[in-house]
């Protein structure tokens, strides 16, 4: 029992702190690229 919950917590903390990293490239990459030109992309 306790191994399942020591696997769960630490899953959960795994999986948080990989959010809030994602979170923290994305949201640089957006300040990096507000300051050059936009570039011509086809969307």
């Amino acid at each position: 029992m306790l191994i399942t919950v020591t696997l769960v917590t630490l899953g959960g903390l795994a999986f948080l702190v990989r959010t809030v990293a994602v979170l923290l490239a994305v949201s640089s990459n957006k300040k990096a690229n507000d300051y050059p030109a936009p570039q011509t992309s086809t969307n």
